[in-house]
């Protein structure tokens, strides 16, 4: 990953979010993203991997 987006990169092994219900999935994640604790000088973004193909 770090050659693609030149970019130095970690992942954040147990920073998975999931939920049970496709409906609750913004609240659930928007809930565990305001709950987390953030490092100072340290940019952070998710990937969303959809059931639906």
């Amino acid at each position: 990953m770090e050659e693609y987006i030149s970019q130095p990169f970690e992942l954040e092994e147990n920073g998975s979010i999931s939920f049970d219900n496709i409906d609750d999935a913004v609240s659930v994640v928007q809930k565990a993203i305001k709950n987390e604790d953030r490092l100072p000088d340290t940019k952070y973004f998710a990937v969303y991997i959809s059931p639906v193909s």
